[in-house]
């Protein structure tokens, strides 16, 4: 990555810029991220410049955390176009923190990463509309676009359409029975917190059978991974 990166490629460049800033394989270290990613930046490479904008947003040994620089070199990225920044902006301006934040424009942004075919948004859009916090609360728009993610094949949606029923929420009725099953498909996809949600309800026994051997296995597996 290092020898790519000299030539100037792109791919290469971001990839370890990114393993810089979150210190994954490598000690963290922003100053280098930062110097990787300039001259890609001084070209107007969106992809750099929301790579940047990671380092300000998470903060990276020696560079300090910065949510508003963070925000300003994500709406550079978003100018050309980047998905990458739009999903980042847009999470920033719908985190709820900020009062001042544009919901609106960050769930437009957000809703424009999942036109593009970015699964994990229709999970974070969904959240935002089971939170109700920063739009309203609707729970069959949260169905919605959990259900669209698992049919992307991601489980994480599956479990969070499983506490849906196992809770109730909103015009969803509370179904524990069709919450386990949901539980069930998730775990069979390997979800970590669909095993934890199943194992409580085995070791209840009050909406599905007990079964007290099979939640501490899915109990210990979660553990293990």
């Amino acid at each position: 990555l290092q020898s790519a990166a000299g030539t100037g490629d792109v791919w290469s460049t971001t990839i370890l810029a990114g393993l810089y800033t979150k210190g994954d394989k490598v000690p963290a270290d922003g100053s280098a991220a930062l110097d990787l990613l300039k001259p890609l930046v001084a070209k107007g490479v969106a992809a750099a410049i929301t790579a940047m904008g990671d380092v300000f947003a998470v903060g990276a040994t020696p560079i300090a955390k910065d949510p508003g620089r963070a925000q300003a070199i994500f709406e550079q990225a978003v100018a050309l176009g980047d998905i990458g920044a739009k999903s980042h902006l847009g999470t920033i301006l719908t985190n709820g923190v900020d009062p001042a934040a544009d919901v609106t424009r960050g769930l437009r942004l957000l809703e424009d990463v999942d036109d593009a075919g970015d699964a994990w948004t229709l999970i974070q859009i969904g959240n935002l509309h089971a939170a109700g916090k920063v739009v309203p609360l609707d729970a069959q728009q949260a169905l919605a676009y959990y259900q669209r993610a698992a049919d992307g094949g991601l489980a994480p949606a599956l479990a969070l359409m499983g506490n849906l029923y196992n809770t109730g929420l909103g015009t969803i009725a509370r179904d524990p029975v069709h919450a386990a099953q949901l539980y069930e498909q998730a775990v069979r996809a390997k979800d970590n917190t669909a095993r934890v949600q199943l194992s409580l309800m085995l070791l209840d026994g009050t909406s599905i059978p007990a079964d007290v051997p099979r939640a501490v296995a899915l109990l210990d597996y979660a553990s293990e991974t």
